[in-house]
């Protein structure tokens, strides 16, 4: 009788302990669970970044070549306007020596008609 007591409160403690095992195993698996729902939640988050980063490059390197064609542009227009500025330069030059050239011829009539 003794050792069927002494069995029967063995078996009460193991299974108070097996309760607790369960319940620290169902704790766990929430948690668990709850963790991979926030991991899946985080990879749907990752791969969104992952995709709005890929766009963001290809935008950037779009920009860099609209970028790079307006600094081309900008290049060919300074060349060309250097070009016409020297042309100007050049015209101007004519021009003021045949003023001068006129201014002379100007002057001498001038001399003569006051000479006359």
């Amino acid at each position: 009788v003794r050792e069927n007591a002494k069995l029967s409160n063995e078996n009460e403690g193991l299974t108070q302990r097996l309760k607790l095992f369960q319940n620290d195993n169902d704790a766990l698996t929430k948690d668990l669970d709850d963790s991979r729902q926030k991991c899946d939640i985080l990879e749907d988050k990752c791969s969104t970044l992952t995709l709005e980063v890929s766009k963001c490059k290809s935008k950037a390197h779009e920009m860099e070549g609209c970028l790079q064609k307006a600094e081309d542009a900008m290049q060919e227009l300074d060349r060309g306007v250097g070009i016409e500025r020297q042309r100007f330069e050049c015209k101007i030059k004519e021009l003021e020596s045949e003023c001068n050239t006129l201014a002379s011829r100007a002057a001498e009539w001038e001399e003569t008609a006051c000479n006359r």
